[in-house]
């Protein structure tokens, strides 16, 4: 997961890159488990083709 942010010449640059706990302050606080997310999306998508 990339967050990208507005750099000082007007081009969008990354910010912050992560394959992990993604944290951001911009434009609110959010964090992000990346790889709990990724289990349960599996996990759903597992029982869905039972």
């Amino acid at each position: 997961m990339a967050e990208y942010v507005l750099g000082p010449s007007g081009e969008h640059e990354v910010g912050a890159q992560t394959e992990d706990l993604f944290v951001t302050e911009r434009p609110r606080k959010v964090s992000v488990d990346l790889p709990a997310l990724t289990a349960r999306r599996a996990g759903l998508l597992a029982r869905d083709g039972e």
